[in-house]
C-alpha cells in the first residue's frame, strides 16, 4: 500500500491510495475463500472446489469484483493508521479505477477527521453564581407536598378551580356531527390535566354542582389528537359532582405516622439540611454548565457533519431506551406525537452539535493542560459503587461488556472541568 496524496483542507482530507500487484494477489485469494462458499458446482459441496474449477463455471468476474473490495478496504485501513488519522465518519467520494491485470489499483476518497479546536481564553473565565439560600417558604412547600400525598377528595358544590376532580357528561360535535371518541357519559377528569385541551379546562372554571354548559374549542393544526387537529369541537357539557383535595392537618402525629422525622420541628430542621445538599449539588452544576459555555463561547471549531449525526443517533438511542423504562417505544411515541424520524433527528440537532462542540473544546483543555485520567482516579471512582464482593477495578477491565474506555473519558472530562472551574472567576 502507497498513499500517493494526502491533503488537508480544515477535517477533510483528501486521499489517493496505491494497491501494489502483490497485495491485490493477496486480497485475491480471500475473496476467491469468500465467493467459493456460495458457488454450486456440480460434484462439489459448498465451499470446496478449487479455483480452476471455479473459474471454468463462474470466471474470475466474480473473485475480481470481490478482491477490489477488499484490497480497497484493507488499503484504507493501513493508510488510515500509516498517516495517523483520527476519521469521524465514512469516506465519501469513493472513486476506483478500473481493473486491468498484472496492474497496481489506485482509488481515491474524502474523509472527515476529529477537527482541530483552536482555544481561546479558558483560564480566568467569568460566571456568576446563583443565590440557593433555602428560604421557609421552601420548606413550607415540602411539607404541602406531604400533605398532597396523603391528601383526600371531599365532594363540594363549586365552583370549580384547577386540579379539582370532576365528574361529567359530554356530548361533542365537529360540524354538527357527534365526535364519537370524545363524547362521554358520566366520565372524570383532574381540571388542569389538559386532556382535553387548555382551552377546554378553563372553559370549566367556575362552573357548579348541576351546571350545564356550552362552548366551543378551536385546536391548532398540530394538537397531537388528529381527530380534532385543525378543527372547531362544540361541546354540551353537565356537572355532576366536583370534589376538592383536603389537606390532612400538618402536626407531629401526622409527620411520625407518614415520614421518617419524628416531630414538626425534626422534618423542618432535617428538611433544611436536605434542600441545602440539593441546592448545593444543583448550583455546582449550574456552574460547571457555565464555565463549560464560557469556555466553549471563547473557542473555535468547525465540526463535521458526521460527528454530530452520531450524536443525534446516540441521543434518540438513549431517549428510545427511556421510553422502554416506562413500557413504551419510539414507535409509540412517533405515533403519538405524529412526528416522523426526521422530526425527532431535528429535534435532538441542536443539543448534538452543542454536546460535540464541549467535547471538543474539553479534550483540546485536557491535551494543552496534560489532564489524564489515572488508574487511581478510576480506582477512586468505582470505590464509589456499589459493586459485589470481589468486584475490582482489575475483574471489571476483564468483561467484555464493561466500558473502561467510557468510565476513562468520564473521569477525565470532570477532572477538565474542575480545572476550568478552579480557574475561573466566580462571582
Amino acid at each position: 500500500m502507497k498513499v500517493l496524496k494526502n491533503k488537508r483542507n480544515n477535517f477533510t482530507v483528501d486521499l489517493e491510495i496505491e494497491v501494489s500487484q502483490p497485495e491485490f494477489n493477496a486480497a485475491m485469494d480471500i475473496a476467491f475463500k469468500k465467493v467459493v462458499k456460495k458457488a454450486k458446482i456440480p460434484g462439489f459441496r459448498p465451499g470446496k472446489a478449487t479455483r480452476a474449477v471455479y473459474e471454468r463455471y463462474y470466471g474470475p468476474g466474480p473473485i475480481i469484483s470481490e478482491a477490489v473490495i477488499e484490497a480497497v478496504n484493507t488499503a484504507y485501513q493501513l493508510a488510515i493508521k500509516e498517516l495517523d488519522l483520527f476519521v469521524v465518519d465514512q469516506p465519501r467520494n469513493v472513486d476506483i479505477s478500473e481493473y486491468k491485470e498484472n496492474e497496481p489499483i489506485i482509488f481515491s476518497c474524502q474523509v472527515d477527521t476529529k477537527p482541530e479546536v483552536k482555544l481561546g481564553k479558558y483560564k480566568g473565565v467569568k460566571v456568576s453564581k446563583e443565590d440557593n439560600a433555602i428560604t421557609e417558604q421552601a420548606i413550607d412547600d415540602a411539607a404541602r407536598h406531604l400533605q398532597d400525598k396523603h391528601a383526600e377528595f371531599a365532594e363540594i358544590d363549586g365552583p370549580i378551580a384547577t386540579d379539582q376532580l370532576i365528574r361529567f357528561t359530554m356530548i361533542a360535535k365537529i360540524d354538527g356531527e357527534i365526535l364519537e371518541d370524545w363524547t362521554r357519559e358520566n366520565t372524570s377528569i383532574r381540571v388542569g390535566a389538559k386532556q382535553f385541551g387548555d382551552d377546554f379546562d378553563r372553559a370549566l372554571i367556575g362552573l357548579s354542582k348541576n351546571d350545564r354548559k356550552q362552548f366551543q374549542v378551536s385546536y391548532d393544526a398540530d394538537y397531537a389528537d388528529a381527530t380534532v387537529a385543525g378543527k372547531t369541537v362544540e361541546f354540551d357539557i353537565e356537572i355532576s359532582e366536583i370534589r376538592d383535595k383536603v389537606r390532612p392537618e400538618f402536626n407531629d402525629d401526622f409527620v411520625v405516622k407518614n415520614s421518617t422525622y419524628s416531630s414538626v420541628a425534626d422534618f423542618r430542621a432535617k428538611t433544611r439540611v436536605e434542600l441545602e445538599e440539593a441546592a448545593k449539588e444543583q448550583a455546582e452544576q449550574k456552574i460547571n454548565t457555565a464555565v463549560i459555555e464560557a469556555v466553549v463561547a471563547e473557542s473555535k471549531v468547525d465540526i463535521p457533519a458526521g460527528m454530530i449525526q452520531r450524536e443525534i443517533d446516540y441521543s434518540i438511542y438513549q431517549f428510545d431506551q427511556n421510553l422502554r423504562r416506562s413500557r413504551l417505544n419510539l414507535e409509540y411515541y412517533l405515533k403519538l406525537t405524529q412526528k416522523t424520524m426526521d422530526d425527532v433527528r431535528q429535534d435532538f440537532a441542536e443539543s448534538a452539535e452543542k454536546k460535540v462542540r464541549a467535547d471538543l473544546v474539553l479534550e483540546a483543555v485536557s491535551e494543552t493542560e496534560k489532564i489524564e485520567a489515572l488508574e487511581t482516579d478510576i480506582e477512586a471512582e468505582i470505590q464509589k459503587w456499589n459493586l459485589p464482593e470481589g468486584q475490582t477495578l482489575a475483574t471489571l477491565k476483564e468483561n467484555p461488556n464493561f466500558n473502561f474506555e467510557q468510565l476513562r473519558s468520564g473521569i477525565l472530562e470532570q477532572k477538565t472541568v474542575a480545572f476550568l472551574k478552579e480557574h475561573a472567576k466566580i462571582s
